[in-house]
């Protein structure tokens, strides 16, 4: 959680529109209304996956996931958390940005924004019954966690170089083409290689390659 709600919300002076209000897909400004007088605060990170910018909310509800951590890398996290700050409801905004680099460090750089609430009703700890720091219960959403295999989703392949605007606080750049998933009625854009290690088909079996498993939908 954020101590006094976190930085402006808005774009980073690297950032092409720089100072402006980081708006959503729906082109209204995270956390706030088209009308609004003051930005929401909160996080602003880079996801070097996607080329994107992302923004979370400091409101107690945001969340962000960083994805592909092992179990060896989790811990790592972890033990960087707990050593900047051991109640992680009193993570500051300059603690996440630590954290944030230091996974960068490690080679995790896709990473998003969600809610406390996605993370309730979709994911479940990595480790059933591990009582270790990882799967700590003082943060309901905090820890090393795996999305539940229940729900289905739609996925539909899009070849060559394109961008999305999707979810992210700036567009996703796709060089080698892109999966672009609907899950509970939003479309967010996923790299080729990240959709083939960590999604499966409907039937349970591996994705052996976007191009041969989904159907492709070309853009102009």
């Amino acid at each position: 959680m954020l101590s006094n709600g976190g930085e402006p919300l808005v774009y980073p002076q690297d950032a092409e529109k720089a100072g402006q209000p980081i708006l959503d897909y729906t082109d209204k400004p995270i956390g706030g209304n088209a009308g609004a007088t003051e930005v929401a605060r909160g996080l602003v990170f880079f996801n070097g996956k996607d080329k994107s910018w992302q923004a979370v909310l400091g409101d107690g509800n945001g969340v962000i996931i960083i994805n592909e951590v092992t179990q060896d890398r989790a811990k790592k996290l972890d033990q960087k958390i707990r050593g900047l700050q051991p109640n992680l409801n009193n993570l500051t905004l300059n603690d996440l940005k630590q954290v944030i680099r230091f996974a960068q460090q490690l080679g995790l750089v896709d990473m998003y924004n969600s809610t406390r609430v996605f993370i309730q009703e979709n994911m479940t700890p990595v480790i059933a019954g591990d009582d270790s720091t990882l799967n700590s219960k003082e943060v309901d959403a905090s820890g090393f966690k795996k999305r539940d295999d229940r729900d289905i989703n739609q996925a539909i392949y899009i070849p060559g170089t394109f961008v999305f605007e999707g979810p992210a606080a700036s567009p996703q750049e796709f060089k080698n083409g892109g999966v672009i998933v609907v899950q509970s009625g939003k479309m967010r854009g996923v790299q080729p290689d990240i959709f083939v290690r960590t999604y499966k088909l409907s039937n349970g079996r591996a994705i052996e390659s976007v191009t041969a498993d989904l159907k492709s939908q070309c853009v102009v």
